[in-house]
């Protein structure tokens, strides 16, 4: 049996745990599933590829995260038994949560414990099902408290983090308020830290809590205070009802119920140890429980902690670990000495801090390895080129097994009714129904798949089929954007070459038509700049994404887990010498590791260079370049350097970073000089001024950094020039481009 599973992202935490629920419950009962994933914001909804392509002779149910994706589970083409999780649908069981109870007794406990009295909310869209159960939760709750929530303190977003970090901007300015309750943990997050960068202290001044209990509520400061939804049981549930559908029984609707999670943020204290606590806790067996308190009783110390030690080497036992020493002190250490009860305790926490490190440098090493994959598949500029980069690469990040399926034509409406498979390359088109050809066979009937459709903005190109392993959700949405991306570059490339030969062959025929000819040329030329305009901007909009991903996802997850090293190594005691100094050592590394990947990120897409202007944005080039090189590196600038549009002062930029690139790598010199002035004019002028050997005499052949130079001024409209000095090169860039140059 084959489940089809959609949801709208993968890399959510929130859809992440239904998933492993899924994929739990249907592993232990033989069932095969593969997960549909949307493409994205502002592209077509998930059902416009997954409904069509879950064609019944592949799959034998649908499990809907109607929630995510916001569409109703319909039955379309098909009527293939489906179960909805998160929304109710007339006719189709699902699974959904309510949070009544828990929502009333935060209110209660943020109300007669923490005193609490001015309420602000952070919402889902209006029209979101879940969204209003839980706000009328909320409302009536206080009502019940005698309290109220105005509507100027409530702000609609979208649960994602960036909703957080904008309703509080909004809220500050409307007024007051004493609590902001997020309804799911993403907006939470987003709320604290738009309330640390206003000043405000979190729970001192203001009390904050969540919805949901992903693994992130953990690891922020101050931890934050949730309500717990049942992710994985509900996944395992939903199974478990299309189990019954296909045995023909008709399963009734599941609700469950949720419970509070109370921590820092709501003003509850902290709690020491509460990062260490057990994740999951297993039975232990009972004959290593029966050894361990054997081994006390006879005064075996040494052979209890060699015991315990070996215990926690168990796979999962590391997350349970605490759960064990628990089981052991009401069991064996009443009558054992309190030291060697401490020293198993630090066993556990020591074994639960190790994993927690080979796991940050197994994200770290995975990063890095899309960061090196999608510098490659970026540098592709052509299909063969690129799929063999693929090919070569993917199993760097962890996909063990995977299909790139192109449509035939790429499509903007329904689904494309050919595809083609062209990596691994081979095999003759066949029906995009059947997600793979038949000389494939069915990989998804066993194990698990994931489905990323290749869309740029509103074209459906193709998509990703990728055996589901052990590697991050994000891997997989990384893969997708990048593919998408530079797929459609080649594809532009490939139209430009398609362009250029029919150009010629137009040319040939119509020689004794000179003004005819003369007229579709200049066509053809201007087509062939607006494709290399497109080219750049996808190389450009690419460098930027990645520069964002490195930014905003991984350096946030570092600084996450050095939060989580530090914490733990203020709760070791001051016997614990050796794992305090690794847990400095682990800081320190990560620290380093933060900066470098900010550097990188600057260097694919200068943060400043938009909000601050051409000026700061070099600047902080030059100052990132000072770190590295031995070079002193001078910067001047004068006038108010903000001339030009976004796109010029980026391609000015551009020219700036290649310049001074090549002046530190190849012209030896001691010194490079970077001007920016502002004529009153309006004329804007960068240089970077080296005093290496320059281009020699005869100039030596222009390099593939001095054309990518020239493309990028011709591109924007710049004036560009190379004056040779004596010693040394100037390169210098001017906006806008004089008649001379035009001439």
């Amino acid at each position: 049996m084959t489940i089809g599973v959609f949801v709208a992202q993968l890399e959510d935490a929130y859809q992440t745990e239904v998933w492993r629920g899924i994929v739990d419950r249907a592993q232990a009962l033989g069932i095969g599933v593969t997960c549909f994933v949307g493409p994205g914001d502002g592209a077509p909804a998930p059902s416009t590829l997954a409904f069509q392509i879950a064609d019944p002779a592949a799959y034998d149910g649908l499990i809907v995260l109607s929630n995510t994706i916001g569409t109703r589970p319909e039955p379309g083409p098909n009527p293939l038994p489906r179960v909805s999780l998160g929304w109710k649908w007339p006719g189709v069981p699902s699974v959904t949560v309510d949070g009544t109870d828990s929502l009333g007794e935060l209110v209660r406990h943020l109300v007669r414990d923490h005193h609490r009295r001015r309420f602000a909310l952070i919402t889902g869209p209006e029209d979101h099902q879940e969204s209003q159960d839980r706000e009328s939760a909320i409302r009536t709750a206080l009502a019940a408290e005698g309290l109220t929530v105005d509507d100027g303190q409530v702000f609609r977003g979208t649960f994602h983090n960036d909703s957080g970090t904008e309703g509080v901007g909004r809220l500050l300015a409307r007024g007051p308020f004493d609590v902001v309750m997020a309804l799911n943990d993403r907006m939470a997050i987003g709320a604290l830290e738009a309330l640390r960068d206003a000043g405000l202290r979190v729970p001192e001044q203001v009390s904050v809590t969540g919805f949901d209990n992903i693994e992130q509520c953990r690891y922020v400061s101050p931890t934050l205070t949730t309500v717990e939804q049942p992710l994985k049981t509900m996944g395992a549930l939903a199974v478990d009802m299309l189990v019954d559908l296909w045995a023909g029984k008709t399963p009734p609707d599941r609700v469950l119920s949720c419970d509070t999670v109370r921590r820092w943020s709501c003003g509850c204290p902290p709690r020491v140890g509460e990062l260490l606590a057990p994740v999951s806790v297993v039975p232990w067996d009972e004959e290593v429980l029966s050894r361990l308190t054997r081994q006390l009783a006879w005064g075996d110390e040494a052979g209890f902690l060699v015991g315990l030690a070996r215990a926690l080497e168990a796979p999962g036992a590391v997350d349970a670990g605490p759960g064990l020493v628990d089981l052991l002190e009401s069991r064996a250490f009443p009558d054992a000495p309190r030291p060697l009860a401490d020293a198993g305790r630090r066993l556990a926490s020591e074994a639960r801090v190790r994993t927690q490190a080979a796991g940050l440098h197994a994200a770290v090493d995975r990063f890095s390895a899309v960061r090196r994959l999608s510098a490659r598949i970026a540098g592709a500029f052509g299909r063969d080129s690129l799929l063999q980069r693929l090919q070569e690469g993917w199993e760097s990040v962890g996909v063990n097994r995977g299909f790139l399926v192109l449509f035939e034509p790429p499509g903007t409406g329904g689904l494309p009714p050919v595809s083609r498979v062209v990596l691994p390359p081979g095999g003759p088109p066949f029906p995009t129904r059947e997600l793979l050809p038949a000389l494939w066979g069915r990989p998804w009937s066993h194990g698990r798949w994931v489905v990323e459709p290749l869309v740029y903005q509103q074209e459906s190109l193709g998509y990703l089929l990728l055996e589901e392993t052990a590697a991050e959700a994000s891997v997989y949405a990384a893969l997708r954007d990048q593919v998408s991306s530079t797929l459609k570059g080649t594809l532009l490339m490939e139209a430009l070459r398609d362009h250029e030969k029919s150009l010629e062959e137009e040319v040939f025929r119509r020689t004794r038509d000179l003004t005819l000819a003369n007229e579709e040329l200049l066509l053809e030329v201007r087509r062939r700049r607006e494709l290399e305009k497109q080219v750049q901007e996808i190389s450009d909009d690419t460098m930027r994404r990645i520069g964002q991903d490195l930014h905003d996802d991984l350096c946030q997850h570092l600084a996450g887990v050095a939060m989580l090293a530090t914490v733990v190594r203020r709760s070791l005691p001051r016997s614990a010498a050796g794992a305090g100094t690794s847990l400095d050592r682990i800081g320190a590394l990560l620290q380093d590791s933060i900066i470098r990947a900010r550097q990188i990120a600057r260097g694919l897409y200068p943060p400043g260079l938009e909000a601050r202007g051409l000026a700061d944005a070099v600047e902080e080039l030059v100052a990132t370049a000072r770190t590295t090189s031995p070079v002193a590196l001078l910067f001047e600038t004068q006038g108010d350097c903000r001339g030009g549009s976004p796109d010029t002062r980026l391609q000015m930029f551009r020219i700036v970073q290649e310049a001074l690139a090549n002046a530190l790598k190849h012209s030896g010199t001691d010194v490079v000089r970077v001007r920016l002035v502002q004529e009153a004019n309006g004329t804007l002028t960068a240089s970077v001024t080296d005093f290496g050997p320059g281009l020699g005499n005869p100039p030596a052949p222009a390099g593939l950094g001095l054309g990518i130079m020239r493309h990028r001024a011709d591109a924007a409209g710049l004036d560009l020039r190379f004056e040779a000095l004596d010693p040394g090169l100037r390169v210098v860039c001017r906006w806008p481009r004089g008649e001379e140059t035009r001439g």
